[in-house]
This record gives structure tokens, C-alpha cells and sequence, in this order.
């Protein structure tokens, strides 16, 4: 039921920022070399596109096709997890805070719908599998390379690196990012993104709000330290660090959403228990209004900051 409310709402839907974009993609995607060449899009999506682009010319039927891999995607990898992971609560996390802007940014999402898949290769320690889904995610949306360096952070961990070394190292590396913003983002990749340039502004303290809550529960209330307790607790401490030099580069920003998974798996870490006690006090149902508090307040500020910026609202749909 869930599964087909929300991908109505997103196949059906004709809105946001970049529509008219994808929608030129897709009507040119038997060209190549202005796909690749003058849109200068990764070679993957432009496959994507071409693929479907050769079975229909309908871009609603498009918008079918790649809504629906997104949330399969989503749905199938929670079914896979379904005994580590509660479906309730990491429904509720996507839906709150990587759902409604794929309307938008279609290609980032799908490259982020195959990340949240490969987490189950990585949970499974099945690492060529899960390298080989980084690559394809790769050749949808470039950005997705940054995933390589989860293995990375686990490696750490297991040669007697403790938690609190990665969050030192982690914030380490985010002031030096930060203190040489305007070098490193001054390298051009690619011309498609020389828009994106350096603000120069501070960083919010939304972000520790955002994340400091949930890496406290995690480290609070596991101490196993299981493969999906280290891959949760290592994708939320990089959200907050993209979250964060979001504030002076938004495509950096963009990203956190392909750490998404480490908020939709938490809640079930946290109350893998049947109680939970902080200095012999039960904080379980306390923990269970935060998390759904929480999770209402993220897609109240996207829908009070960014729904008509993404041009998501108003809302329309090729239904009416």
C-alpha cells in the first residue's frame, strides 16, 4: 500500500526545477553526443535514457519506469534486511527525507536508490558486489564515488580504530576542506558544475541537531559494534559532514543522500531491545515519539525551506 502511494505521487507527477531538463534529455536520447556531449550527463543515465527512449516516446511513461526503479530499489533492499531492519521506521526515514525530491533531481536519486541497494552487500560482507554497485552508481551520478570510502571507515574500525577517532578525524578533515574550500573547489571536473560555486557563509548548527542525536543512540545503546551497526553509525557521521560544507557548496549538500540508509536503519538498532534504560530509567517510548517527532520535523523544514525552490510546489500531475 505504501509502496503504491508513494510511487503515484512521483510517476504521475509533471513538477520541479529540472523537469523540462529531463524531459529534453529524454526526447534527445537517441542522441548521444548532445546527451554526453552537450548536456555533458554521465554515460549511464544517458544509457538510461537512450534505453527507454527506444521502447516508448512518452515521457510520462518515463517517468513510470525510472519512478518505479527507485523505489523498487528502496522497497526490495528493506524486504532483503527485513530481520536486521523494521520496514515501518525505515519507510518512514525515505519517505521524510529522500523522497520528495526526486521530482527534481532524478538523477542523483537513482544513483542513491542503487547505493540504498548495495547496503546489503556491504552488510553481507560481499564487498566485489557491493564495489561493482558503487561503480554503476558511479556512471549515473559521479558523486556516488564517494561511497568507496565507507569500506574504507570499516577497515579502520577493525585495525583498533575507535569511533571517537573517526568523528576526530572526520571533523579534522571537514575544517580542512572548510579552510581550503575555495582551492579545492576551484578544480573543474567537469563544466557542468561551474555553477556551483563557493558561499561564503557559516556553518548552521541545524546539522548537529540533525545528526549528533542519533550518533549518540548508536553508540549508546550498541556495543556488539555489528557490520550494520559500524555501516550506520559511519553513514551518519558522513552526512554530517556533507550536511555541513553544504552550507557553502550545495552540490556538496546534495549529497547526504546517499547516507540515508544509516537514518533508516538506526531506530531499529536503537529498540532492537525489548527496553531500553539510561541509568535504570525505560526511555523506549520517549525514543519512539523522538523518532517520529524527528522525522516529521526533516520534511517540515524541507517542505517550509526548499518545496517551491525545487518547484515541487505547487504540486501538479498529469492525472489533473
Amino acid at each position: 500500500m505504501s509502496f503504491v502511494l508513494l510511487w503515484g505521487l512521483l510517476a504521475f507527477a509533471d513538477c520541479g526545477k529540472d523537469y523540462h531538463t529531463y524531459k529534453d534529455l529524454f526526447d534527445n536520447a537517441k542522441d548521444l553526443h548532445y546527451t554526453i556531449g552537450y548536456h555533458e550527463i554521465e554515460i549511464g543515465f544517458a544509457f538510461v535514457n537512450y534505453y527507454i527512449r527506444s521502447i516508448t516516446d512518452s515521457f510520462i511513461i518515463y517517468n513510470i519506469i525510472v519512478s518505479f526503479f527507485f523505489l523498487f530499489l528502496i522497497y526490495e533492499t528493506l524486504y532483503k534486511l527485513k530481520n536486521y531492519i523494521h520496514f515501518g521506521w525505515a519507510v518512514l526515514a525515505v519517505s521524510t527525507m529522500s523522497y520528495l525530491q526526486f521530482m527534481n533531481l532524478k538523477r542523483i536519486y537513482i544513483a542513491a536508490a542503487i547505493i540504498f541497494w548495495a547496503m546489503q552487500f556491504l552488510i553481507g560482507k560481499k564487498y566485489v558486489k557491493y564495489f561493482l554497485s558503487v561503480i554503476l552508481a558511479s556512471l549515473i551520478h559521479t558523486s556516488a564515488a564517494i561511497m568507496f570510502l565507507t569500506p574504507c571507515m570499516q577497515l579502520l574500525l577493525r585495525i583498533k580504530f575507535k569511533r571517537w577517532h573517526l568523528i576526530f578525524f572526520s571533523l579534522l578533515g571537514f575544517f580542512l576542506i572548510y579552510e581550503f574550500r575555495y582551492q579545492i573547489f576551484s578544480i573543474v571536473i567537469s563544466s557542468r558544475y561551474e555553477q556551483y560555486g563557493v558561499v561564503e557563509t557559516t556553518v548552521g548548527l541545524a546539522q548537529f541537531v540533525y545528526h549528533v542525536p542519533f550518533l549518540f543512540l548508536i553508540i549508546r545503546n550498541n556495543k556488539g559494534k555489528t557490520q550494520l551497526e559500524q555501516i550506520s553509525f559511519i553513514l551518519i557521521l558522513f552526512s554530517f559532514i556533507v550536511s555541513s560544507l553544504g552550507y557553502f557548496i550545495s552540490m556538496v549538500g546534495r549529497m547526504y543522500v546517499y547516507f540515508v540508509f544509516g537514518f533508516a536503519s538506526t531506530p531499529s538498532l536503537v529498540m532492537s531491545e525489548k527496553k531500553i534504560h539510561f541509568k535504570n530509567v525505560n526511555y523506549q517510548t520517549f525514543i519512539c515519539v523522538f523518532f517520529v517527532l524527528y522525522f516529521f520535523m526533516r520534511i517540515m523544514i524541507y517542505c517550509k525551506t526548499s518545496l517551491y525552490l525545487d518547484g515541487i510546489m505547487p504540486y501538479t500531475s498529469v492525472l489533473f
